[in-house]
This record gives C-alpha cells, sequence and structure tokens, in this order.
C-alpha cells in the first residue's frame, strides 16, 4: 500500500494514523556558492535544515541526504544563488552503506542530546516554579522535538526511535 493511499484511508475513517516513509537511498549534494549576502544566507539556510533531516557531510560543501522532497527542495533553494552552482546525484551510493548509517545516526546523537539538556532544565524549572523560564523553552524543544523525529523517522533507526520515545513522553511530562 502506497503512502498517499494509507493517508487517504486514515481521512475517510477519521483515523490518527501518521504515515512515515522509511528513506534508504541518498542523494548527494554538492554546491559552490559565492561568498555574497545571498550567497551566506543561502548556505546557512541549507545548512540548519539539511541538518535537521540528517544530512552527513562528506567534505566541505559535499553533503550526503535522505532521498525525500525536502532534501530536493533544499538543492533547488541553494540553485536559486546568483553566481552559485549546484550538482546533485540522485540514488547516490556510498562506498560503505553499514558506515554510512553509523555516521548518520552519529549526526542526530548532538541533537538528541541537546533534547535531553533542554529537558533537565525544563524539569528544573517546574520543580522550581519557575513557569515563565519553562515557558520559554517550549517553542525550541518542540521544533528540536519535531526535527530529531523526521530525521529518525526517515532512516529507520531502531536505537534513535526508541531514544526518541522516551525523551517524548518525558517532554509530554514535563509540559503537563
Amino acid at each position: 500500500m502506497s503512502k498517499e493511499s494509507m493517508e487517504t484511508i486514515a481521512r475517510m475513517t477519521d483515523s490518527k494514523i501518521k504515515v512515515r516513509e522509511v528513506v534508504d537511498q541518498f542523494i548527494l549534494v554538492c554546491y559552490d556558492l559565492p561568498h555574497t549576502e545571498d550567497g551566506d544566507k543561502a548556505r546557512q539556510h541549507f545548512l540548519l535544515q539539511a541538518a535537521s533531516i540528517g544530512a552527513v557531510q562528506q567534505t566541505e560543501s559535499v553533503y550526503f541526504l535522505p532521498d525525500s522532497p525536502e532534501a530536493g527542495q533544499l538543492a533547488r533553494n541553494l540553485a536559486k544563488t546568483a553566481g552559485g552552482e549546484v550538482i546533485v546525484w540522485f540514488h547516490a551510493e556510498p562506498s560503505d552503506k553499514a558506515q554510512m548509517t553509523k555516521m548518520y545516526d552519529a549526526k542526530l546523537e548532538p541533537l538528541m542530546k541537546e533534547i535531553v539538556q533542554r529537558l533537565d532544565a525544563m524539569d528544573a524549572f517546574k520543580f522550581t516554579g519557575r513557569q515563565g523560564l519553562l515557558l520559554k523553552m517550549i517553542p525550541k524543544t518542540d521544533r528540536l522535538m519535531q526535527n530529531a523525529e523526521a530525521a529518525i523517522t526517515r532512516r529507520g533507526s531502531q536505537t534513535l526511535a526508541i531514544w526518541l520515545q522516551a525523551l517524548q513522553a518525558r517532554y509530554a511530562q514535563v509540559v503537563r
């Protein structure tokens, strides 16, 4: 069954099913952007967004990204930069896929650790009655949790998915 079919059935039956595709293909994005205001802005946007979908840097300006609509959009956005050049290889295969998966998971670990640190701080604020500080942390923590969920789901890492579920449960308790 396709993702679209499952989503249609979920809507028709008023079910709350989250449909996610596990991405097992990569694209390779290489870019050369000028150091102008537009080039620097495009580069910064790419780096922030690429990290949120689980990009793995190979060398400077060369990234493996899970082959997804988001990755394609990031490459198109880079290509709009005047004076820049972007090359994308679809169905790129790393020389060692197992090593690539390890690198991918390792790149997500700092994000997961940042969430843990934020939850620790939020927990402390809740315990000491500093609700204002707790409330200020919620928007960014929400965004980090969503980015982690999207990246982990795309690659299907069971270990990171279990870690994320534990963090989601803790987060629900903290903001309750």
